[in-house]
């Protein structure tokens, strides 16, 4: 900690150089930062904000679609004149953390030293988040975070928000759709490296397992950069458990689920999020059910308006990640209405909505300890389509 504040206090005499933004889109009009506000007050009309996602590398599919969220969302504030009415302008610039949390680290540190930035998004990645929201609460700089499960906002700081519910207050549903098809038995499968998944694997699912009366008989982790698996889907087929728990990230996931299959596992699977991961692997994937905080045929008003328009607008159906970013986006827009452009008017406008909540693509969102939780639903793939799971 003291190594990345002390980065910070060092990136403080630079300014952000438009070569380390990965791009940027401009929601305001006037092509560039508003700037020049001072601490303490309202801001300067402009609400600039900073957007840390995996573009590239292997998680480039959930970064990528929290950013498409987040642009429906900029297009839809613009289009509203949500903001406009306000007399606030949005600004808004990407950067790509490829995956590599020395990367997103780098950015976050000239990101915070930037007095122009109101506001962070992301990053996405827990190990990423852990290393960059100290930095920014450190920093004076409000952030909302997407995913990073691992990263919790109440131990960090009151600045720390995250827009997603995390994964432990909503996994317990696959638990119970196991539960609920006679699942006896599981095999266990987890990234040792991830810190999501292995609080997941270690301090969650024994205990929702064991309430619902299945018995862990296989029990193993693997690193995101091995490609065989072959004795772990021998041993799993051998054992022949009712379901397993796959906790990947990527396009390993696809890989293990072809060497299980080709081992002879036949049995349920559950993976932490499918969502967009297993549709090139084909009919191999055909019944794996995840839990998610996103459900595409929710009755509510705004989820069914963001479905329908996202779908107009990519030609797609959208996930979760979609709806992650979309939120996140307009969490901050309603912060700045709340509370000011200014990185202490941000923070206050967050913890305003916050304290109400709001109904965003996810659903009905509420918060406990600045951390976002909603109605959790069971997906399936199935015949390359996710949708609700179905008893059948």
């Amino acid at each position: 900690m003291a190594v990345l504040l002390a980065a910070v206090l060092a990136a403080g005499a630079c300014s952000r150089s438009d070569d380390d933004a990965d791009g940027g889109n401009s929601g305001g009009g006037n092509g560039g930062n508003g700037g020049g506000e001072s601490s303490g007050d309202a801001g300067d009309g402009v609400l600039n904000v900073a957007v840390v996602v995996d573009r590239s590398g292997p998680a480039a599919f959930a970064g990528l679609g929290d950013q498409a969220g987040i642009e429906l969302a900029q297009d839809e504030l613009e289009e509203s004149g949500f903001l406009a009415d306000e007399d606030i302008e949005l600004e808004i610039e990407f950067y790509d953390a490829e995956t590599n949390p020395d990367r997103a680290i780098e950015h976050v540190n000239r990101i915070v030293a930037d007095d122009d930035v109101d506001v962070l998004i992301g990053p996405l990645n827990a190990n990423q988040a852990l290393a960059t929201a100290p930095v920014a609460q450190g920093a004076g700089l409000p952030n909302v975070l997407m995913h990073a499960d691992a990263a919790h906002p109440k131990d960090i700081g009151d600045l720390i928000f995250r827009i997603t519910p995390p994964q432990p207050s909503f996994i317990g549903a696959s638990v119970d759709n196991f539960a609920e098809r006679g699942i006896e038995s599981v095999g266990l499968l987890y990234d040792e490296t991830n810190p999501t998944l292995v609080e997941i694997a270690e301090e969650v699912l024994p205990d929702l397992f064991d309430e619902a009366g299945i018995e862990v008989v296989y029990d193993s982790t693997f690193r995101p950069t091995d490609t065989d698996f072959s004795g772990a889907a021998a041993e799993i087929a051998r054992l022949a458990p009712d379901g397993l728990a796959m906790l990947a990230v990527g396009a390993v996931n696809v890989t293990m689920l072809n060497q299980l299959r080709e081992q002879g596992f036949e049995g349920a699977i559950f993976s932490q999020n499918a969502s967009g991961v297993f549709l090139e692997a084909g009919p191999v994937a055909d019944g794996i059910v995840w839990s998610t905080p996103f459900n595409p045929a929710s009755d509510l008003e705004t989820p069914q308006k963001f479905t329908a328009a996202f779908e107009e607008a990519n030609g797609k159906a959208p996930n979760h990640f979609n709806a992650t970013g979309y939120d996140a986006l307009w969490f901050v827009a309603r912060a700045a209405v709340e509370g000011g452009t200014s990185r202490e008017g941000v923070a206050a406008g967050l913890q305003a909505v916050a304290d109400e909540g709001f109904e965003g693509a996810q659903g009905a969102l509420t918060f406990t300890d600045r951390d976002a939780r909603v109605e959790p639903t069971v997906m399936q793939i199935n015949g390359g389509v996710e949708a609700p799971y179905e008893a059948p």
